[in-house]
């Protein structure tokens, strides 16, 4: 499965994607959070209704995103969603225990109870996210970029696991036991083959 990712777009520019349907030709297009409305007007110009488009929150996102993109991209936050051979879990926002109302956030309690209600038997998992996993990729001197502690719980879990995250503003993959967790940053073309990374190439 070839997957056109986006994550943390507040921080880039890019003015059209006019071609990329027929250069890259995704199968999925992923929205990693804080992307903002203007790039995803632009990706439907550009793509329309090819390929199915799923998104979790940022926390810099609009919280009414969802109901303006209704019918047009799916918003997969605390959901599961299945395509093709691989199931697909998202999980919004960041940590922010303080409940800033200007931030997306969760308490851990929330994303752990979340995953701990996820069917045993789930095959070729795609965990989307906005944040990491607590102690991959993230920083705990700052606590909106402390990752969440019921993801790396999973990971110590299972096996085969592939988790998809942004909000880290760096392009980086790190094995854990025999799951992948890869951080995007800008725009990114993934592809998986039975639920395992054979690229990640940023296009920015």
């Amino acid at each position: 499965m070839r997957i056109l990712a986006l994550a943390d777009m507040h921080s880039h520019s890019i003015r059209s994607f006019e071609g990329w349907r027929k250069m890259y030709e995704p199968d999925l297009i992923l929205l990693l959070g804080d992307v903002m409305s203007v790039y995803i007007h632009m990706l439907r110009d550009e793509f329309a209704d090819s390929v199915p488009y799923y998104a979790v929150l940022g926390n810099h996102d609009d919280p009414h995103m969802p109901d303006h993109w209704a019918g047009r991209v799916e918003f997969v936050g605390q959901k599961i969603q299945q395509y093709k051979e691989n199931t697909f879990v998202g999980i919004d926002g960041c940590l922010d225990p303080i409940g800033r109302p200007s931030m997306i956030s969760q308490p851990d309690w929330a994303v752990t109870s979340f995953l701990n209600c996820l069917p045993k038997d789930v095959e070729n998992l795609v965990i989307v996210s906005h944040n990491s996993p607590y102690g991959i990729h993230d920083d705990p001197t700052v606590m909106s970029h402390t990752g969440f502690s019921g993801l790396t719980k999973l990971l110590t879990e299972s096996s085969g696991t592939i988790v998809l995250h942004g909000h880290m503003h760096k392009n980086t993959t790190s094995l854990f036991g025999s799951n992948s967790v890869v951080g995007l940053y800008g725009v990114n073309i993934i592809e998986i083959e039975n639920n395992e990374v054979t690229q990640n190439q940023s296009l920015m």
